[in-house]
């Protein structure tokens, strides 16, 4: 295969990742409150009550825009063909539910990452942008993520979009239509999650550098800069019809009362700035880690020696990871996800230092791409599909439920799977319900007519409580030989 063919090779293989079987894809843990929000919110902008438009202070808007009018669109149509609604989480039914939901999300991951490799042609070149994209698209943590009925992956696609075009303007190409981009899809980026809020000293950084470099006329830069946040707070009010109505309030809310709790409650007796260290190694592939070294030790051999231009791309692009990181350390509620919107920027320094090896192998140029395509998909192909268990190889299932449907496909293979009574540990029972044809309790329901369960589902690190103590382990639902769930049969 040509090299210049190797792109759209990519780009065929990350779609089929994101989009694979979707609708039976993993449920994530706060899925069933995304769909409450969405629904409510859509409901919301058909009674024309603004108000109630503020479903949440992450504020999470371009996810309940985008999935909410796909969820409608749909159950309208499926309404208009067979006389009914579906209920959400209805076994027959939610799979297609699933997919209208997410579907919307993945594409606005994809569009960023066509925008990540093609900026990347333009501020760097063809070998930087091909290497930086292999090393960002084939993480099983971003694939999974994306395929999440979240807000991280989204914020993760505006705020990747708006700094790429921002530091595209300042640093390649003074269009003015390159700043409404970057301005609109940073308003997009704070719409799907407070974090984003990192933006708006971030583009001001990106002036700085770039004045320090040029040494142009200061007003230039103050002019862009209201340019750009004045587009972001445009589309921030535009789109969330809350504030039309309360505008001081929702704003206190977000940016304040949640804003401040987030930063001041969270687990206690941690470092805050070493936190994040170790979920990097666990959360990245080796190969990530590896070439992410390689990139590191290249920017200090060779930064020097490079053009300016390309100097002051590489310190942007630094000082978001730089800058983000502390931003999320600082915030005393911690997450692995939450790093999610720096990858694509430690991708860039990996996919540097791969280029300078590049360079190295004259005869063997095909070769070192192909085996770097190779390396940098293995750990995809090997946890396709359900890539989220790849961080949580302690039989963990720790982003949701990846396996929730192979959980299904067993009860549903047992007699009368419609009959079947089933009690989950796990209060969040929308994980598992969608999955089987029976019918989901949890232990802290009042259990209709005190019948007994068939069936008791738990997690490996999960007891049995003592009321099921005559229940029989039954079989274990793994992947790649290690074990994240639990069947017991109480027959």
């Amino acid at each position: 295969m040509k090299i210049s063919r190797i792109p759209i090779l990519i780009f065929f293989l990350i779609t089929f990742f994101l989009y694979f079987n979707i609708g039976k894809a993993s449920i994530n843990n706060d899925a069933q409150f995304w769909y409450s929000r969405t629904n409510n919110f859509i409901s919301a902008v058909i009674r024309r009550d603004w108000y109630e438009t503020f479903q949440n202070p992450k504020p999470g808007v371009t996810v309940m825009w985008v999935s909410g009018l796909s969820l409608r669109i749909f159950l309208n149509l499926y309404e208009a063909v067979f006389h009914f609604r579906p209920n959400l989480f209805t076994y027959e039914t939610f799979p297609y539910v699933h997919f209208s939901v997410i579907a919307p999300l993945v594409t606005i991951v994809l569009v960023s990452f066509v925008v990540f490799y093609y900026v990347l042609k333009k501020l760097f070149d063809s070998d930087v942008a091909l290497f930086s994209s292999i090393l960002l698209f084939f993480q099983p943590i971003v694939i999974g993520l994306s395929r999440n009925f979240h807000s991280d992956a989204v914020t993760m696609a505006f705020m990747l979009m708006s700094s790429f075009f921002a530091v595209y303007y300042f640093t390649y190409a003074r269009k003015y239509k390159w700043l409404v981009i970057s301005g609109i899809t940073a308003g997009l980026a704070l719409l799907s999650k407070s974090s984003a809020v990192f933006l708006i000293p971030y583009v001001g950084f990106v002036c700085l550098v770039d004045f320090l470099y040029v040494k142009t006329r200061p007003l230039d830069y103050i002019f862009s800069y209201i340019i750009w946040f004045t587009l972001l707070s445009f589309v921030f009010y535009a789109l969330f019809p809350a504030m039309w109505v309360s505008f001081v309030p929702v704003l206190n809310w977000i940016f304040v009362e949640e804003g401040l709790t987030l930063v001041t409650t969270g687990r206690d007796g941690i470092n805050p700035f070493w936190y994040y260290i170790e979920p990097l190694f666990r959360i990245l592939t080796p190969w990530f880690l590896i070439f992410l070294g390689v990139g590191i030790v290249s920017v200090f051999i060779f930064l020097k020696k490079e053009s300016r231009v390309v100097q002051k791309r590489i310190l942007m692009f630094l000082g978001f990871i730089f800058f983000y990181f502390i931003q999320m350390s600082l915030v005393k509620q911690k997450m692995d996800r939450y790093l999610l919107p720096i990858l694509p920027f430690m991708g860039i320094i990996g996919g540097y230092g791969v280029s300078k090896l590049y360079k190295l192998v004259l005869k063997y140029r095909k070769h070192f791409v192909l085996l770097f395509l190779i390396l940098n998909l293995s750990h995809v192909l090997y946890y396709f599909p359900n890539y989220l268990l790849y961080p949580s190889m302690f039989g963990k299932d720790q982003f949701g439920c990846s396996m929730c449907s192979n959980i299904g496909e067993y009860l549903n293979s047992q007699p009368n799977p419609s009959d079947l009574k089933i009690i989950s540990l796990s209060n969040k029972l929308h994980r598992l319900q969608p999955f089987v044809k029976g019918k989901v309790y949890s232990t802290n329901e009042v259990l209709p007519n005190n019948w007994t369960p068939e069936f008791v589902v738990t997690s490996m690190q999960e007891q049995l409580p003592i009321q099921y103590s005559r229940c029989v382990l039954d079989t274990l639902i793994g992947f790649r030989g290690i074990n994240y769930w639990k069947i017991y049969s109480c027959k």
